[in-house]
């Protein structure tokens, strides 16, 4: 079976724009399926061996980005948190987003001792729907002048209307063209 229909099978669809993967990200970790997912997202990796760290946002990406790193040599990965903490404190990078499944704006947070202008980065998320999550990762990278080698993610919602503040190619395991009456049509 090929990635896509494996995700898709185990995927619920809850209207045409909204793919439910938290039997295998979110709430829980499907082990098979996500070491699936980052041996794709590696064999499709021109430029492995560059890449310094792995940078996402909690909690979805961090799985993914787990199994990635992993794959590429333990590789280490930076999260940023959404929102502030007791224990977070210090210079920080930030973005404000709006998540698009919450619809809540929040700032993602990356202490900068974990990020610096010698990284070459893999981003990495669990969805691209309107690209708040993607831009902000890219927003803290910029503001580390860290280079991102290149973007992947589960799954690309290519039918939303987004705008990616940057050129690198995204990787994706599964290209979501439409979903109608619970169909999902992607590319191959």
């Amino acid at each position: 079976m090929k990635i896509q229909e494996e995700i898709l099978e185990k995927s619920l669809i809850i209207n045409d724009s909204i793919i439910k993967i938290d039997n295998i990200v979110n709430h829980k970790i499907d082990v098979s399926v996500l070491k699936k997912v980052a041996e794709h997202i590696c064999s499709r990796l021109d430029n492995k061996r560059e890449i310094t760290k792995i940078v996402t946002v909690e909690t979805g990406g961090i799985p993914v980005a787990l199994f990635i790193s992993m794959l590429l040599g333990d590789i280490d990965v930076v999260y940023a948190k959404k929102g502030s903490s007791k224990i977070l404190s210090g210079d920080l990078y930030t973005s404000k987003i709006t998540s698009f499944t919450k619809g809540i704006e929040y700032d993602m947070l990356v202490d900068k001792n974990y990020l610096t202008s010698d990284d070459n980065i893999l981003i990495v998320d669990d969805f691209l729907a309107s690209g708040e999550a993607l831009n902000g990762l890219i927003s803290i990278a910029n503001q580390a002048d860290a280079n991102i080698s290149s973007i992947a993610v589960i799954i690309n919602k290519i039918f939303q209307n987004k705008k990616i503040n940057s050129d690198v190619e995204i990787i994706a395991c599964i290209d979501v063209e439409s979903i109608e009456n619970g169909i999902v049509n992607y590319r191959d």
